[in-house]
């Protein structure tokens, strides 16, 4: 073993004080040289001196300081830009056309929908929600099966509620008419119910008396052809009795294996809120 590649001797530390002087991608190429270098590389302190140099913000004491710095500096390269002018604030990729439909919510209460073509992402349709009272899309989710219908949720302008939509999605892409509508507790998104999109569940919180509150998850269907736009097609599915004033924000619908439910399986409702979480069938 040479005098460089000993851990004993003063080279390892003259080693870390010129690396000091190299950037983050000379620092990585180091590391390749050999295995005494690349064990020089990887001085958490040497990273962390090397995020301070471009942070604004104080650093926190203890991390891994190498994957810190290359979550800054990764390569990231933009291939479109959404024309909303505003933050994207929730995105999910659909499972029909191969995975090729992404929907996004933004700030400025419109939802668009992208598709992946052979020169990258282009931007299909877009609903501007502004006029129907909603301050933002906070959520968008798409079925397990196709990609006709999409799930939007977000906060309304005037009033302290959410309101849930459905709005069909054509072949192009482009978004269309609001299938239909329901109003639900503020934070509560709802989920698809089953995997096809055809009826979905929302959240309504009540509170019964001190420290005691009931969420109700109200089983709704996408479609609403033969009632009015402001009366949906509901049935209360379930009553979830919390204590502590807990609000059930976030639900999903999964299919459980036999081996959980009996011989014949089903499905299971897992809903969260606050540091809590349980699952019904």
């Amino acid at each position: 073993m040479s005098v460089w590649q000993s851990e004993e001797q003063r080279c390892a530390v003259v080693l870390r004080e010129v690396l000091a002087w190299l950037a983050g991608a000379d620092v990585a190429r180091c590391g390749a040289v050999c295995r005494a270098w690349r064990r020089a590389t990887d001085d958490p302190a040497l990273w962390r001196r090397l995020l301070r140099r471009e942070s604004l913000l104080p650093l926190p004491r203890e991390a891994r300081w190498r994957q810190e710095y290359v979550r800054a500096h990764a390569g990231w390269r933009l291939a479109a830009r959404h024309g909303a002018g505003a933050s994207v604030l929730h995105g999910a990729l659909g499972a029909g056309h191969g995975g090729t439909r992404l929907a996004v919510g933004c700030a400025d209460a419109s939802v668009a929908v992208w598709a992946r073509g052979p020169c990258g992402w282009v931007e299909r349709g877009r609903s501007a929600l502004r006029g129907r009272g909603w301050a933002a899309v906070a959520r968008v989710q798409w079925p397990a099966v196709g990609a006709a219908r999409l799930l939007v949720a977000g906060p309304l302008t005037l009033v302290h509620d959410w309101e849930l939509l459905v709005l069909s999605v054509e072949e192009d892409g482009s978004l269309g008419a609001v299938a239909s509508r329901v109003r639900c507790s503020a934070g509560a998104a709802g989920c698809w119910a089953d995997t096809l999109g055809h009826t979905f569940c929302s959240l309504e919180l009540r509170r019964l008396g001190p420290g005691l509150y009931c969420t109700t998850v109200w089983l709704n269907a996408a479609t609403q052809e033969t009632e009015s736009e402001y009366e949906g097609v509901t049935s209360p599915m379930l009553r979830i009795y919390n204590e502590e004033s807990q609000h059930l924000t976030h639900a999903v619908v999964t299919r459980s294996e036999p081996r959980l439910l009996g011989a014949g399986g089903g499905r299971q409702l897992v809903a969260g809120g606050g540091r809590r979480l349980g699952a019904w069938r």
